[in-house]
């Protein structure tokens, strides 16, 4: 009980506090602010949701005391802009993320080294709002710039990433190949991991799923090795993938349920999410449909608890598809129109296409083929606008 009302104590105080605050600019009051909430926020996750407020409150605290507070204050807003930035990406809040990201590249007393780490950090918001014309000169700005050969290492692989999402496949497959040789030659293992898992996914793409399964195993072992719970959680989900996709569906099994011990607890926690929808689709495509109604339960209890609004537009979408498979059209189609809801909110135009293709198909199977050509018009010009 003590401690429930401690929280609310801080709670209302610092409700009082941002009340306070947002009626003005005085740059005294905002210094007083971060002060504030550094000794009231108890918690490394309560100072990660406040990270935006204290990065707005030190930027104005920044026009008084002395020129060593203000430096302080310049360090400490650099600092809650990456924090704010890290935590909106893994909740997949992608428009706040790339705000986040402009303003850390903006920021005018930068060192060099966190000006290349923030275009980087552009280029990672930037490919997940596709824009990806704009995510690869942002990367390629960051590996111009890089302070060092770690760095740039990390800037090749993002290069990589925003390569692989338009579609841009040998590109993205020799950038892997450089990310991964320099990370052998650095002896950084978590780069490795990655790199050896994008790799993998890429092989996968080229239709040549031997090479893929070897590369996908390897980034589990060199995972595992580092201590790279969130790589080595992320290759297993892919590894169970493509598993799935090959007919092996016992170790498809395997390796998901794997996927969603070992991403318990790390920076990737929300692909557990994807782990569990495909277990509930290997389920369902085997006539299993009480196991696959569990694994689409749980997969949207783990977005709903994260946050993570595209996993769960994608659940919904699983949901929809079991109770279509079962007979249960009017419920099937709820979930559909929830997913798309949730997607558009969320900003995540693939899942709404996606969303709207299985509607028009649900549709259409029950003959309500006006709705359906709708439903359909809608997916394609979705599909543009992602592209």
């Amino acid at each position: 009980m003590h401690a429930e009302t401690d929280y609310l104590i801080r709670h209302a105080l610092l409700h009082d506090s941002e009340s306070r605050m947002r009626a003005g600019d005085d740059p005294a009051k905002h210094a007083w602010a971060v002060e504030f909430m550094k000794t009231t926020l108890l918690s490394d996750d309560e100072l990660e949701r406040h990270a935006a407020d204290m990065a707005r409150h030190a930027r104005l605290a920044q026009h008084t005391g002395s020129p060593a507070s203000q430096r302080v204050m310049k360090e400490l807003e650099l600092h809650f802009l990456n924090v704010a930035y890290r935590r909106a990406l893994n909740e997949s809040r992608v428009p706040e993320a790339l705000v986040l990201a402009e303003r850390l590249v903006a920021h005018d007393d930068a060192a060099p080294r966190d000006r290349a780490d923030a275009l980087t950090k552009t280029s990672a918001a930037l490919r997940l709002d596709h824009r990806f014309d704009e995510a690869i000169a942002f990367a390629q700005r960051a590996f111009e710039v890089a302070v060092d050969s770690a760095q740039q290492a990390w800037a090749q692989q993002e290069l990589a990433n925003a390569y692989s999402m338009a579609r841009k496949i040998e590109e993205a497959d020799e950038a892997y190949g450089k990310a991964l040789q320099a990370a052998q030659d650095l002896h950084d293992t978590r780069l490795e991991t990655s790199a050896l898992c994008n790799l993998g996914s890429i092989r996968r793409q080229q239709g040549r799923g031997d090479e893929a399964l070897i590369l996908f195993r390897r980034a589990i072992e060199v995972g595992r090795e580092a201590g790279a719970r969130d790589y080595e959680g992320t290759a297993h989900l892919q590894l169970g993938y493509l598993l799935g996709m090959q007919g092996k569906v016992a170790e498809a099994e395997s390796e998901l349920k794997l996927a969603i011990d070992v991403l318990a607890g790390t920076a990737k926690a929300m692909f557990r999410v994807d782990a569990c929808s495909h277990l509930g689709d290997l389920a369902m495509r085997g006539g299993d449909f009480d196991t696959a109604g569990r694994y689409v339960e749980l997969a949207m209890s783990i977005a709903r608890e994260l946050g993570y609004r595209a996993g769960l537009a994608q659940a919904l979408n699983f949901a929809a598809m079991l109770h279509d498979e079962i007979g249960r059209t009017d419920a099937a189609l709820d979930f559909l129109r929830k997913s798309i809801e949730i997607a558009r909110e969320a900003g995540d135009i693939m899942n709404v296409s996606y969303g709207l293709v299985n509607l028009g198909a649900a549709l259409q199977r029950n003959d309500r083929l006006e709705q359906a050509e709708q439903a359909f018009e809608q997916a394609e010009q979705a599909a543009q606008q992602a592209r």
